[in-house]
């Protein structure tokens, strides 16, 4: 079981959204220090290079970002996934009105405009889709993301904290794998900080992981 001294999952360094950054730095500034230093025929040999090498990154770098290893991003459609909504029966689908438990999702404050749609289109209590191993702006972090549909679109809207998601990484991430993803009541709330919007989750919905030996 995850404990908090157990290092977070991080993605590798070949998948982090930073890496064509790098990749790019070294091949500016290793040209930039050897052009001037080779003269004569050997310097547009040298250019030629580094032109072939530059066509190749634009390859790599179409390939790196579509390829079927490609790093797990937010979803944009649920056609191509199978999703098991949790909390909801027959009898409650579209009528969950009191959350079971509650867990905040305190970065949920800063997606107002994406908050703001989905509970235009859902009401104050849709459902969040949770969408494990993905990663936060530029940090390799693997992240629980949070993601709500409204008017037909997809919108992140917060992650799951740090503190909170470990569990939620092993029991989601094998399900991910094969294309499958939860779905959770949740509740659309205003932020006590600032005039943004917040959400909570029941979680509770959620079997545990199988402990392996």
């Amino acid at each position: 079981m995850s404990t908090p001294s157990t290092p977070r999952p991080r993605r590798a360094l070949t998948q982090w959204v930073g890496f064509p950054v790098l990749v790019l730095l070294v091949y500016f500034v290793a040209g930039s220090i050897l052009l001037p230093l080779i003269d004569g025929v050997a310097h547009i040999v040298a250019v030629a290079v580094l032109v072939a090498i530059g066509l190749y990154l634009l390859v790599w770098l179409w390939r790196w970002g579509s390829g079927p290893k490609a790093a797990r991003t937010s979803l944009t459609s649920l056609a191509d996934v199978t999703l098991h909504r949790l909390g909801r029966t027959a009898d409650t689908a579209g009528e969950v009105t009191v959350l079971t438990s509650r867990t905040p999702v305190p970065e949920s404050r800063f997606f107002r405009s994406p908050l703001t749609t989905v509970r235009a289109w859902r009401g104050d209590f849709p459902d969040a889709i949770l969408v494990p191993g993905i990663t936060s702006g530029a940090s390799r972090a693997l992240r629980v993301g949070v993601q709500m549909e409204g008017g037909g679109k997809l919108y992140l809207v917060g992650f799951i904290a740090p503190e909170q998601d470990r569990e939620l990484l092993a029991t989601l991430e094998p399900l991910a794998a094969r294309g499958e993803y939860v779905s959770v009541p949740a509740q659309i709330l205003q932020s006590t900080i600032g005039t943004g919007l917040t959400i909570d989750l029941d979680l509770a919905v959620i079997p545990a992981a199988p402990n392996t030996p």
